[in-house]
């Protein structure tokens, strides 16, 4: 039976429109968290879940990368791209508002007794027309269990 070793949330905005920041290609760190695995077993995971939510005026693609580590030396471990098509009218220019929620696994990372995860956003070089905005709320919370 595996047993909670430590747990963790970075919570960047808890209110829906607080934020108005622009999604680009660049990513764009919105969560940030280190777990004590210093106690853990010899099968340790790492369960993770984000939500982020954003607004668009055009069809719109945004990627989330999560990453193990900081730096030049942090590894990819999760990455997924939504893509939401804006209703079709010409001349439209309502905003559009979306939460985009996923839950992931880095199973058996390297057990280096504390281990940072980091989760950015951005967009697709093809969507810089959509208007992307991160609005609010965000939050990036992650669980190291072992047996």
């Amino acid at each position: 039976m595996a047993i909670l070793v430590d747990e963790q949330v970075s919570q960047g905005e808890s209110e829906l429109g607080v934020l108005d920041i622009p999604i680009t290609s660049t990513p764009e760190l919105f969560g940030t968290l280190g777990l004590d695995t210093s106690s853990a077993g010899p099968n340790l995971r790492i369960e993770f879940n984000y939500t982020l939510q954003y607004s668009f005026v055009r069809t719109a693609s945004v990627l989330i990368s999560v990453y193990r580590g900081e730096g030049m030396d942090a590894v990819l471990v999760y990455q997924t791209e939504q893509t939401i098509p804006a209703p079709s009218s010409k001349g439209n220019h309502t905003v559009y508002r979306v939460p985009i929620t996923a839950t992931g696994v880095d199973y058996l990372p390297p057990n280096t007794d504390f281990i940072v995860y980091q989760a950015f956003v951005s967009t697709p070089e093809h969507c810089k027309h959509a208007k992307l905005k991160r609005i609010g709320p965000e939050s990036f919370a992650a669980r190291a269990y072992s047996d």
